[in-house]
């Protein structure tokens, strides 16, 4: 099944609704950078346990990185005065306190996210769903995951499941 970005978003935001979002350039290395990334709506808790348990296969503590767009990045959390950007999740961060309870999923359990920050200039479909998000929440963020083997199974079950090849 093919989805408009504006749908996708409204389909992410059900709950708990795990989407897989293939596009673009293919990605190398451990992170998802919304290319080859599964998603999920960052605002329910359960959401980070249930990707934990069905796709990820690890222990239901460990955070998933939050997705934002790179002008609403400063609103949810406490960025380096010198710094903006973090395009590749290797940077860890405070979640504002007033924000934690809007991106349960998202948050660690010491309050701190692992973000991306997205920019319309360097991957504008990914910006646009997350953005299409924002309208429909309020939330300029989705939780973003990445998994080759998982996003395979995801691939062919779909396929399977909808007799092309």
């Amino acid at each position: 099944m093919l989805f408009g970005i504006n749908s996708l978003a409204g389909a992410i935001s059900s709950p708990l609704s795990i989407w897989g979002w293939v596009q673009g350039h293919s990605e190398f290395g451990p992170r998802a950078l919304g290319n080859r990334s599964i998603l999920a709506d960052p605002r329910l808790l359960e959401n980070r346990d249930r990707v934990n348990h069905l796709v990820k296969k690890r222990e239901g503590y460990r955070p998933f990185a939050p997705a934002v767009l790179v002008e609403d990045a400063h609103e949810y959390f406490k960025l380096p005065s010198n710094k903006s950007h973090f395009p590749f999740m290797n940077y860890v961060v405070e979640v504002r306190e007033d924000k934690r309870h809007l991106i349960k999923a998202v948050t660690h359990v010491d309050g701190t996210a692992r973000i991306q920050t997205v920019s319309r200039q360097t991957n504008e479909r990914f910006w646009d769903l997350i953005h299409a998000f924002k309208v429909l929440t309020e939330i300029p963020i989705v939780l973003n995951t990445h998994s080759i083997i998982t996003l395979s199974r995801l691939l062919i079950h779909y396929l399977t499941r909808s007799h092309v090849f």
